[in-house]
């Protein structure tokens, strides 16, 4: 399992559950699809802009040839 896939499961795992229950206490106590898809979506988008900032990093990083 690569890297990001693992960080990207504990992300998941973490930060969803804790989304959910804001969303479930500030609408009160009442947990709608919306709100599911809504902290699913969220999540999504975070991880993404993560992503995209990683890579972008690994993009300044002069790339050595993998055969010499």
């Amino acid at each position: 399992m690569n890297k990001k896939l693992k960080f990207f499961v504990i992300y998941m795992v973490i930060i969803t559950p804790i989304n959910l229950l804001a969303n479930f206490a500030l609408n009160d106590n009442t947990l709608s699809v919306k709100s599911v898809i809504g902290s699913v979506l969220g999540t999504l988008l975070v991880f993404g802009v993560i992503n995209w900032i990683s890579g972008q990093q690994n993009k300044t990083v002069v790339q050595k040839p993998l055969h010499k």
